[in-house]
């Protein structure tokens, strides 16, 4: 009876332990948290508009192709189409609900 009562006392300690060791470890979490968003906002946003150049370069380089007679036509649909696909598949990776 007696060393029943000790394993208690002892897995009590053991969980009031753990539960002041999350407790000093969630705002270092948070802090952690906070500072990754930080610094990944900027580098999403630099990679959207690189994504957002890279696609208008080559919209404007097929189009002024076709333009001058050096592509066929049937190309610029396949670049504009498969360009679309893409932005969709990316929205679709971006707005994805959990």
């Amino acid at each position: 009876m007696e060393e029943n009562n000790k394993l208690i006392e002892l897995e009590i300690k053991r969980m009031e332990f753990w539960k002041e060791a999350l407790n000093k470890v969630d705002p270092v979490l948070n802090y952690l948290t906070q500072k990754i968003l930080k610094h990944e906002a900027p580098i999403a946003k630099s990679l959207i508009w690189g994504a957002a150049i890279v696609i208008f370069l080559v919209l404007g380089l097929t189009f002024t192709l076709v333009l001058f007679d050096k592509l066929d036509n049937s190309a610029f649909t396949f670049v504009v189409g498969t360009i679309v696909g893409y932005l969709i598949a990316m929205t679709k990776i971006i707005f994805k609900s959990d």
